[in-house]
C-alpha cells in the first residue's frame, strides 16, 4: 500500500475479505476436529475407515486454514503484520518452553494431572491473544 486515500477502501475491503475467509476456514477446521475426535469415540468406535477418513479430512481442512491465515497476514499492513509476528513468536516460545516443562513435570508425576496437548493449545491461544492486544496498544 502506497498510502493514497483512494487505496484505503480497497485495502480495508481486502482485509475484511481475508478475515472472513480465515473465520470460515477456522470454523470448518474446528467442526472437522470435533467430528474426528468425538465421532471416533462415540459414533464409529470400531470403524477404522471412518476414523482415518475423518482425521484426513481434518488434516486437509487444517492445511486450508493455515493457508487462509497466511493470506490474512499478507493482507495486513506492515504494523499489523509486526503485531501478529511478535504475538506468534511469543506464543510459540512460551508454548514450547512451558509445554516441555509441563510435560517433564507430568512424566515425573509431580503434577496431580496428566498434561495433554489441549493444555498446550490453550496456552498458545491465550498467549497469542494477549500478545496481540499488548502489541496493538504498544503501536497505537
Amino acid at each position: 500500500m502506497t498510502g493514497t486515500s483512494s487505496e484505503a477502501p480497497h485495502f480495508k475491503k481486502g482485509v475484511a475479505q481475508s478475515t472472513r475467509q480465515l473465520a470460515i476456514w477456522t470454523v470448518a477446521w474446528l467442526v472437522s476436529l470435533a467430528i474426528a475426535t468425538f465421532g471416533s469415540t462415540l459414533v464409529w468406535d470400531s470403524n477404522l475407515t471412518l476414523k482415518l477418513s475423518s482425521i484426513l479430512i481434518n488434516l486437509l481442512i487444517g492445511i486450508g486454514t493455515i493457508k487462509a491465515n497466511v493470506r490474512h497476514i499478507q493482507s495486513l499492513d506492515e504494523m499489523m503484520q509486526r503485531v501478529h509476528l511478535e504475538a506468534m513468536g511469543m506464543a510459540m516460545g512460551i508454548a514450547i518452553v512451558a509445554g516441555i516443562s509441563l510435560s517433564v513435570l507430568s512424566t515425573a508425576e509431580v503434577l496431580p494431572f496428566k498434561v495433554d496437548i489441549s493444555v498446550i493449545v490453550m496456552l498458545l491461544g491465550l498467549v497469542y491473544g494477549i500478545g496481540t492486544v499488548v502489541g496493538m496498544r504498544r503501536y497505537k
